[in-house]
């Protein structure tokens, strides 16, 4: 994740994982700080498909969360929009397939 404190605004917040690598993500949330439909921006991801695993639950595509992709002078970018709300710890796995 980026140096700073993380924003709602996911071009603020981009994480970096090797291509074909797995990337482990905690959001820490909690009653008066709920997780509500979190975006991550995964840097020089490439065009590999996604896997995810939320708290230990394998997230089906286009119904559970959805997928972009954006190209850069660097390479491609993951984008991935999670519908989810939480008041509690969240423990999400990015995996390359």
């Amino acid at each position: 994740m980026g140096a700073g404190p993380f924003t709602s605004n996911p071009a603020a917040n981009p994480a970096s994982s090797p291509a074909g690598g797995t990337l482990s993500l905690t959001f820490s949330a909690k009653p008066d700080s709920p997780l509500v439909n979190p975006a991550l921006v995964i840097e020089g991801w490439g065009r590999a498909p996604a896997r995810l695993t939320l708290d230990g639950r394998t997230l089906e595509p286009e119904v559970d969360f959805k997928l972009g992709y954006r190209q850069t002078l660097a390479g491609e970018d993951l984008i991935v929009w999670l519908p989810h709300e939480s008041t509690s710890a969240a423990n999400l796995q990015i995996e390359a397939r």
